[in-house]
């Protein structure tokens, strides 16, 4: 953990500055996620410990979530939920505290467990906060659910975020934006960018 809350207090404020663009960002978002990856291969991180974290994690759903999952559910709205953390914590959170429904799908960074259950590396292209578009889903099993899709309701809570619809066909989006921290400083921004 404080190898993490270093990396985190590093790269973070890059992650976040306003100053920076996206293509300077890139290189460091690279940098800390290939070494977050290397480190959980490297301390043998088991995959029943991602389940027994879950309970005992401050992680929360918002309020009114469960309704919204289960009305585009019945609608047959394909829910993606795109995120550079870990797919498989994700899927757990999902699994236990909310439900994964068949229109849903979870693009993100994915673990691959040996036989053991032990992650020895991970799956595909790494996902990072500015490379989240149209790209990290092409050829994917659910490319076709969203692709003729031209409508679009984009939930984020960073400016990268904003790309995620990036590549695809759209002719309405309306994006609403979550601001979690450096809520003075980001405010404007935020209002400036996002619809909600």
């Amino acid at each position: 953990r404080t190898i993490a809350r270093t990396l985190f207090e590093k790269y973070y404020p890059i992650e976040v500055d306003h100053t920076m663009t996206p293509a300077e960002k890139i290189p460091s978002m690279e940098e800390w996620w290939s070494t977050a990856h290397s480190l959980m291969v490297k301390y043998k991180l088991e995959k029943s410990q991602l389940a027994a974290s879950v309970p005992i994690s401050n992680c929360a759903l918002r309020d009114g979530v469960n309704k919204f999952l289960d009305t585009c559910c019945a609608e047959d709205i394909p829910f993606l939920i795109f995120s550079a953390g870990l797919g498989d914590v994700i899927h757990e959170v999902m699994l236990q505290k909310a439900s994964m429904t068949s229109n849903m799908h979870v693009i993100s960074n994915f673990m691959d467990f040996d036989d053991n259950g032990v992650c020895q590396g991970f799956l595909g292209k790494n996902i990072h906060s500015f490379n989240k578009n149209e790209t990290a889903i092409e050829g994917s099993p659910w490319f076709s659910d969203v692709h003729e899709r031209h409508n679009v309701i984009l939930l984020g809570d960073s400016l990268g975020d904003l790309h995620m619809s990036d590549g695809l066909e759209i002719n309405e989006r309306i994006a609403v934006g979550f601001l979690n921290d450096k809520v003075e400083a980001r405010l404007e921004e935020y209002q400036r960018r996002y619809d909600v």
